[in-house]
């Protein structure tokens, strides 16, 4: 997913983004360890949620090395798994509930070395060039509850995440059961769709020239 339009959002939401540096050596000079749920915030709060209130979205963690070479490794107990990205620093294996409240994050970086991690929730809505406005409505109303839920006395403060936007088309058109058609507004070059605004409430589908290649929350 690309993130240059939602970095921003993803940072302001819930002051997310974090460097993490290992504490507590285990062995001098070889690795070092610090709480597993360090390293991945606000995970035990969406687990805490009930399924259907997250089913629509998701939380995605970037992961940056202080150096390639350096390890990164989720232990509990005897269960150690490796800590992969993609190549675009995804996290592609998160920590169920019990290791992320048991576990421990352990490398060989050196305490000077630290790495970063950042949080954005993503929507979880199958791309196409027609596709129906249920599962994009059901996204922004579970992260708009999630947000008022992660954030407790500051949401007040957070950003109010509004739509969904489209990457890898040009325009879009939102299309009624009438029949009627309305251009999806466009914002930093991408169709946005936002249920609540007057314009597109009752839109029962999405209509792009081609299907999208990915999909961001939009304030």
């Amino acid at each position: 997913m690309t993130r240059t339009a939602f970095s921003g959002i993803s940072a302001a939401l819930l002051g997310i983004g974090a460097t993490l540096c290992a504490a507590n050596p285990v062995h001098a000079d070889a690795t070092r360890t610090t709480p597993l749920a360090r390293l991945f915030p606000y995970l035990e709060h969406y687990y805490r949620m009930a399924p259907a209130e997250r089913d629509s979205f998701r939380l995605v963690y970037r992961l940056r090395k202080p150096d390639p070479a350096v390890s990164a490794v989720m232990v509990q107990g005897a269960r150690r798994i490796p800590i992969r990205t993609n190549g675009q620093g995804v996290v592609q294996e998160l920590p169920d509930p019990a290791m992320l409240r048991d576990g421990l994050f352990e490398t060989t970086a050196r305490p000077d070395q630290k790495f970063s991690i950042r949080m954005s929730p993503e929507p979880v809505v199958a791309l196409a060039a027609s596709m129906p406005t249920a599962p994009s409505n059901e996204a922004v109303a579970e992260i708009s509850a999630g947000i008022r839920r992660f954030a407790g006395v500051l949401g007040f403060a957070a950003p109010r995440l509004s739509g969904v936007s489209f990457d890898g088309v040009r325009s879009g058109e939102a299309v009624f059961a009438d029949g009627r058609r309305v251009p999806l507004p466009m914002a930093a070059g991408k169709p946005v769709y936002r249920p609540a605004t007057p314009a597109m409430r009752g839109a029962v589908r999405l209509e792009f020239p081609n299907a999208p290649t990915d999909v961001d929350f939009a304030d």
